[in-house]
């Protein structure tokens, strides 16, 4: 029987189901639309998300401009990314704000740094103006938003990631894998967008954790 590439991941979300269980009791897996794959167009029927009447820009830590397009994954909500006025609409990642959603390794918007770096054997990595992103096992990024600061001669210097930094956001796009795997040997390497385990936590205090003051 003939196997076409692009019916690989979808085969793999209706087996999934069966044969996956969450990493802790109070974890829900919550999967994404078949439709959500690197280089799939978004549907023509769906809108992209607004700010303020104006189209949701993501820039994402890489100096990337993408548009975000708001999708649900179970309670979740998810942001389709392409790029910033492709017509063909090709989705190039994903975006997660949404507090509940975590990763395999307990990562969630909001968690500090300090509280997760035991579960990982990855450092996090530097990205000009903004601070940083840590390439999990599971194959998300979680990023942080640490921003610049000003040095001793007066130019602008990256404030590192510490144990205070929060997550963001969880995201991963192709230009986030290959420079992970470019810089550290042990980060993820690209996969199927719908094989990326996600769960919904229903009982937890780090995921209702405020913004970094």
């Amino acid at each position: 029987m003939k196997l076409y590439p692009r019916l690989l991941p979808l085969l793999g979300l209706l087996i999934l189901p069966a044969c996956t269980t969450a990493p802790s009791p109070d974890l829900t897996r919550v999967y994404l639309p078949l439709w959500i794959e690197f280089g799939s167009p978004i549907p023509p029927i769906r809108k992209p998300a607004r700010i303020d009447g104006a189209t949701r820009v993501e820039i994402l830590f890489e100096n990337t401009f993408f548009t975000a397009w708001p999708v649900k994954a179970g309670e979740i909500e998810v942001f389709a990314l392409t790029y910033l006025d492709d017509r063909s609409r090709e989705i190039q990642g994903l975006s997660i704000e949404d507090k509940r959603a975590t990763t395999p390794e307990g990562v969630s918007v909001g968690i500090r740094y300090g509280e997760i770096k035991h579960r990982v054997d990855t450092e996090p990595v530097s990205s000009l103006g903004w601070g940083g992103y840590l390439p999990l096992k599971s194959g998300w990024f979680a990023i942080f938003d640490e921003g610049m600061a000003e040095g001793d001669d007066g130019t602008s210097v990256q404030r590192p990631v510490t144990d205070d930094s929060r997550v963001v956001a969880l995201a991963i796009t192709k230009r986030l894998v290959r420079n992970a795997s470019y810089r550290n040997p042990k980060a993820p390497a690209e996969r199927s967008l719908g094989s990326l385990p996600l769960y919904i936590r229903r009982t937890s205090t780090a995921t209702e954790a405020g913004p970094k003051p």
